[in-house]
């Protein structure tokens, strides 16, 4: 009988042992693919506490992550945060929004927000995470855009114009 349960017991030590393995490779593969993705990562718990932040949200924001772990979102990301808690009292995602986040201090770059809420398998909420990517260099090529059209626009006319006087001349 001891031999048995002897067995039983290394039996259910290597299926764990292969769990904890497999547990272990799943955290690396999901690590890798947050700090892959372009876009900034910042998750926060029910209380609105920072607990995960990825290089590009580092990078974005200019902090260091042991710095605002486990932080109130409000030190992170100001205003943006009230994003994250409305986002878990509605217990569902926000449509993307554009604002100006405030970093490093004194400098404010354009971003776009999106959220999720985090939930566990039965349901529960467990926190909230925002997508955040830097939109300064699409606002400045619409502003590029823009001045090209009205370029354009001012060459037509001046065109149109000297038409108009260019033909009773020519009469």
């Amino acid at each position: 009988h001891f031999t048995t349960l002897n067995q039983q017991l290394q039996d259910t030590n290597g299926r764990l042992q292969t769990s904890l393995e497999e547990e272990s490779r799943l955290n690396a593969y999901l690590e890798s693919m947050l700090e892959g993705l372009g876009s900034g990562i910042v998750a926060v718990d029910t209380e609105n506490r920072v607990t995960l932040v990825n290089e590009a949200a580092v990078d974005l924001i200019g902090c260091r992550p042991e710095s605002v772990l486990h932080e109130p979102a409000k030190a992170l990301l100001g205003e943006a945060a009230d994003l994250l808690s409305l986002t878990m009292s509605a217990g569902d995602g926000t449509t993307e929004t554009e604002q100006d986040l405030t970093v490093a201090g004194d400098r404010t770059l354009p971003v776009r927000f999106k959220t999720a809420c985090l939930r566990s398998r039965d349901g529960t909420i467990l926190g909230a995470l925002a997508i955040i990517d830097d939109v300064s260099h699409v606002r400045e090529l619409s502003r590029q855009a823009s001045r090209v059209n009205t370029l354009t626009a001012l060459g037509e006319m001046s065109a149109t114009v000297a038409h108009e006087i260019r033909n009773p001349l020519g009469g």
